[in-house]
């Protein structure tokens, strides 16, 4: 398998595996669901932007990926979408993901923001650095 769809699968497993995240935000997705269907429910977590770059050393394969993960509340408080970003950190934030046939090595938050939006939604972005190395 791809490190994309690795990769992309570890941090859907880390985010819907932790109890504590899963029981304040059960609706997780692994990419962002359409909005005029209604069938995101709020709060939501939706995996973003992506994006790969080469990390290779000394003849190991090895990737810099950068993940947007966007939360979604709708109670008119941006910091309820700061406390699930906090949950999200203490999940992602120099954690272990478990991927078959690559391995990360570093996984850190780089930066959030949360703005309001309208009709009291608050939608917030973290963005997550990881290298990771095949093996």
């Amino acid at each position: 398998m791809a490190v994309e769809t690795e990769f992309q699968q570890a941090i859907y497993d880390a985010l819907t595996g932790d109890a504590a995240l899963f029981a304040a935000c059960p609706n997780i997705f692994d990419s962002a669901p359409q909005q005029s269907d209604g069938s995101a429910g709020y709060p939501h977590i939706a995996m973003g932007y992506t994006s790969f770059s080469p990390l290779d050393s000394d003849g190991t394969l090895g990737f810099s990926a950068l993940l947007r993960v966007h939360t979604y509340t709708a109670t008119g408080r941006v910091s309820d979408a700061k406390a699930i970003q906090a949950l999200i950190y203490g999940v992602l934030h120099v954690g272990t993901l478990n991927m078959t046939g690559f391995e990360c090595y570093s996984l850190t938050r780089e930066d959030s923001d949360t703005t309001p939006l309208a009709d009291g939604i608050a939608h917030g972005v973290c963005e997550y650095r990881a290298h990771i190395k095949a093996v």
